[in-house]
């Protein structure tokens, strides 16, 4: 054998002695083996292929030309510039595209991505792609068939194979991606954004988002924009930074000593941004020995500075019945009458049972 199975030529040994005569056998035997050795080559000018697997032993090949063969070697060249996904300007039509990337594909699979440029019309409906001659697949959104305005006139696209007849369409240039907002309400806005916090795209997954940006109308077709249960308070008067709604059933307390029992009442609340609207009914249905100043519980949220609206008197109460509610910064409630031709707050005289008090307004929050 001419070589070791490691690389190492060697030939039979031949017994050749000075002034002898050389045997013919043996010297054949010789030239056989070096023939056997120069037939395992691989011949630089591509006479003979390899045979097997050419481990390169850490070591690069260099110097390759431009692949044009799907059964090519690739050059980080061939890969950097994107020559075999890059299908130029689509053919066909706008509805029916025919891709031809080269070198050319000889089936459909899973996995394979192109690129182009879509001709000088939009789709303006259902579309189909065929690559490389082969028969047409379907062309969809985000794995619902396209509806139309998926493609604009000469804007420029990528499709990825998730199955051997479905193609999925993506936008590639920025115009594109607006394009493709304007069509599907924003919801793919979200894929302009590069950090930290989420929002959804089109397929219901989440991607990166800090800002959601439009030159027009931002439309929620999903009927709904939620807020974090913490408020991310904003100190830019033209941000929105929270909403809330929302209920609890108030209690009395006198400043003093006594009882007040409130039962069947309710305070309502939604609060967007620092503004704070409130309205409700209570219901006194029972007061003992009270001594000092009525104080209902507390809203979700303080008052910016002090704060009062208006409260209407279903019966009952003296000096005309409380005519306004005062939010403070503790975010109580207190009830305030008119009184001698000031305020004072309602007290033991202002109570009595079974009263009714209706209360409707609005103040500004803490935050």
């Amino acid at each position: 054998m001419a070589y070791n199975g490691s690389g190492a030529f060697s030939t039979i040994d031949t017994p050749v002695v000075t002034g002898t005569t050389i045997s013919s056998t043996a010297f054949n035997a010789t030239m056989a083996d070096i023939a056997t050795g120069l037939t395992d080559c691989v011949t630089r000018d591509g006479q003979s292929p390899a045979l097997a697997n050419l481990p390169m032993g850490g070591f690069k090949l260099t110097g390759l030309a431009a692949g044009s063969a799907a059964t090519d070697s690739a050059s980080i060249k061939d890969v950097q510039s994107g020559a075999s996904t890059w299908a130029g300007t689509a053919g066909g039509t706008a509805n029916a595209l025919t891709l031809t990337p080269s070198p050319a594909i000889a089936a459909y699979a899973a996995g394979q991505r192109f690129r182009f440029k879509a001709s000088a019309s939009a789709n303006t409906g259902a579309t189909t792609v065929a690559i490389s001659g082969l028969s047409a697949i379907a062309v969809q959104n985000s794995g619902s068939a396209c509806a139309g305005g998926e493609i604009t006139a000469s804007g420029f696209y990528e499709i990825t194979l998730d199955t051997t007849s479905t193609a999925q369409i993506s936008p590639v240039g920025l115009a594109e991606i607006e394009a493709y907002m304007s069509a599907y309400g924003n919801s793919a806005t979200a894929t302009l954004a590069t950090t930290a916090t989420t929002a959804t795209n089109q397929s219901g997954g989440t991607v990166a988002a800090t800002t959601i940006s439009a030159s027009g109308l931002i439309s929620a077709n999903g009927g709904q924009i939620k807020f974090p249960a913490t408020q991310n308070p904003s100190s830019d008067a033209n941000t929105l930074d929270d909403y809330k709604e929302g209920s609890y059933v108030p209690t009395g307390t006198m400043s003093t000593s006594g009882t007040v029992t409130i039962t069947g009442s309710t305070i309502t609340y939604t609060k967007i941004g620092k503004r704070v609207f409130v309205s409700g009914f209570i219901f006194f249905n029972s007061v003992s020995s009270p001594l000092g100043d009525l104080v209902l519980s507390a809203l979700p949220w303080a008052s910016y500075g002090n704060s009062s609206f208006g409260v209407f008197s279903g019966g009952g109460g003296a000096s005309g019945g409380p005519i306004e509610a005062y939010i403070s910064n503790s975010a109580n409630i207190a009830l305030v009458k008119a009184a001698g031709g000031d305020f004072a707050l309602f007290g033991p005289g202002d109570l009595v049972n079974n009263q009714q008090i209706y209360i409707s307004g609005s103040y500004i929050a803490a935050n």
